[in-house]
């Protein structure tokens, strides 16, 4: 959810309640400062519209947050790993513009207070000891309850598909579909776990150090999800598409190996841009270019056990890869081997 991670407001240091992160924060101090912060919000980021609750708040009400950057490798999961706020007040949150939202999967996960959030496939609510998993893309209203210390951090969906991809490959075609609520043992672990992982990016450690240090925790983050919170057995189990996407995956299916762009998908599709990127993210949980390059991906692959290609380097520019070594590094991303590794001995 969109979070105050920045305030033109008075700002001032925060010691209660205690934060797990001993991360440098600021805090929005009394009514006006609140208010003020998030009708700046509701005016200059048009993807939400956050309304604050209908109980006063109190002059000593005070608004803490602390957020830690994701590091630049994994910034396509979007620019924060992970928030930590206290909200005294409810906070209402009405998602307008799906499409912004970050290529990554959130886990919010209320330390006293409530989380409700309804999503395209239901409503859910989460307690202190329990977390929601969900995609940010299928959001409709977020709901923080009054008094709520939470934590929320952002795991890029490009990583489940790697590390799908070694578990099972090919099995996913799309961001693994998960149960959203969490509970129990599993919550409290995957807390740990975030917590050891935001470490990492506190100032203080080298630079290469903090790197590989985050990338095992957000990989252990994500493998135990996929091996323990898993609700579908092969990604986005979809049923019939709706009619816009199943004219944007057929005509895919037919022009894979053509130059095709978003505007010649949602002309197919008959539908605009803006709507063929939701349903793509609605109903694949990926844009349309990243299904594009899974289905090249298969393809290829199909050829490579074939033994239809003459060389590797032609197979890749066959299927759209000018560059023979970035065409290896996302066939390994999906298939979890390189192409080396799968083509027949006709292929040298």
């Amino acid at each position: 959810m969109p979070l105050p991670q920045t305030a033109p407001s008075p700002m001032a240091s925060f010691s209660r309640p205690d934060f797990l992160l001993a991360s440098p924060g600021l805090c929005l101090q009394g009514p006006a400062a609140i208010h003020e912060h998030f009708e700046r919000l509701n005016a200059h980021t048009r993807a939400a519209r956050r309304q604050l609750g209908a109980t006063p708040l109190r002059a000593g009400d005070a608004l803490p947050v602390a957020a830690l950057a994701m590091p630049e490798h994994a910034r396509a999961g979007g620019a924060t790993f992970l928030v930590e706020a206290y909200f005294p007040m409810a906070l209402d949150v009405h998602t307008l513009d799906a499409s912004t939202a970050p290529e990554a999967l959130s886990i919010c996960m209320p330390l006293s207070g409530e989380f409700r959030l309804r999503l395209h496939s239901g409503e859910y609510q989460a307690v202190a000891g329990e977390a929601l998993i969900i995609d940010p893309a299928g959001v409709e209203l977020t709901q923080v309850g009054a008094a709520t210390h939470f934590i929320e951090f952002n795991l890029p969906k490009a990583g489940f598909l790697s590390l799908g991809a070694e578990l099972a490959p090919g099995r996913w075609g799309g961001a693994p579909l998960f149960e959203p609520l969490l509970r129990g043992p599993l919550a409290e672990r995957l807390r740990l776990m975030a917590v050891e992982a935001g470490k990492c990016l506190l100032p203080g450690r080298a630079d290469a150090a903090r790197q590989v240090m985050f990338k095992r925790w957000a990989e252990l983050i994500s493998l135990t999800l996929l091996d323990e919170h898993l609700l579908a057995d092969s990604g986005r189990a979809m049923g019939s598409p709706p009619p816009g996407l199943k004219r944007a995956l057929d005509f895919i299916a037919a022009h894979a190996r053509e130059d095709i762009l978003l505007a010649d998908i949602a002309a197919a599709a008959c539908v605009s841009a803006r709507s063929l990127l939701r349903l793509f993210r609605e109903h694949l949980g990926q844009s349309p270019g990243a299904y594009l390059r899974q289905v090249r991906l298969d393809q290829a692959r199909a050829e490579l056990k074939r033994g239809d290609a003459p060389t590797v380097r032609a197979l890749a520019q066959r299927w759209g890869f000018q560059n023979p070594g970035k065409f290896s590094q996302a066939y390994r991303a999906r298939f979890g081997e390189s192409p080396g590794e799968t083509r027949s001995p006709r292929i040298r």
